[in-house]
């Protein structure tokens, strides 16, 4: 909580500060908006790396029995607006999953919004039984990613090339925790290219 706070008080301090000028009328609309959307992303960046930090100390989270079918489809009505790519869910069975939801939570939604800056027009979201496993696979039908950094998707803050950040880039942490997430639940998770171009994400972890 510690560190949180001497994070967040340097720019809590700015964007006060930028308020006041802002009130004062010696800051444009314009240059405040860009200002603020700057401190949001240090924000978010601050957020990312303390989770990060916290899942390397975590050696297990807390587990119950859940059904996917509701978290999913929370979180397509909640991403769904923030993107002119359609998601597509495709869960014909509504599967429990025994893990941590908050976890889950969060692997789906990084994923999502990450196949969001990158789709061209379509998301699908696909759960599957495949050998007493249950697979989830995240597919988008944007440009894909070059072989040559496949191995290094998940790294810490590793960022692609532009050429495949073609809308904003994060900061290179969300894969990173996804794959720390669905490790210290007992699961597995890979990326390919598809036929069609765009990457699938591929999520394992064995039934209940």
């Amino acid at each position: 909580r510690s560190i949180s706070h001497e994070f967040r008080t340097p720019l809590v301090k700015i964007g006060y500060r930028i308020a006041m000028l802002h009130e004062s009328n010696q800051l444009s609309d314009h240059h405040n908006d860009t200002l603020r959307s700057y401190i949001n992303e240090l924000h978010a960046l601050v957020d990312e790396l303390l989770l990060y930090s916290s899942l390397e100390v975590t050696a297990q989270p807390d587990m119950e029995l859940f059904k996917l079918n509701p978290l999913l489809d929370n979180l397509k009505t909640e991403l769904q607006p923030l993107s002119d790519s359609t998601i597509t869910l495709n869960c014909p069975n509504n599967y429990k999953v025994h893990g941590n939801e908050a976890y889950w939570r969060t692997i789906l939604q990084n994923l999502l919004t990450n196949a969001q800056r990158y789709a061209n027009t379509n998301i699908t979201i696909c759960v599957t039984e495949q050998h007493q496993q249950l697979v989830v696979t995240v597919t988008d039908d944007g440009d894909g990613i070059n072989e040559s950094n496949l191995d290094r998707i998940f790294e810490p803050f590793f960022v692609e090339e532009q050429s495949r950040n073609k809308k904003m880039a994060g900061h290179g942490l969300g894969l990173s925790i996804v794959k720390r997430m669905t490790q210290v639940q007992k699961g597995q998770i890979s990326v390919t290219n598809t036929n069609l171009g765009g990457a699938e994400f591929k999520l394992t972890f064995k039934l209940s």
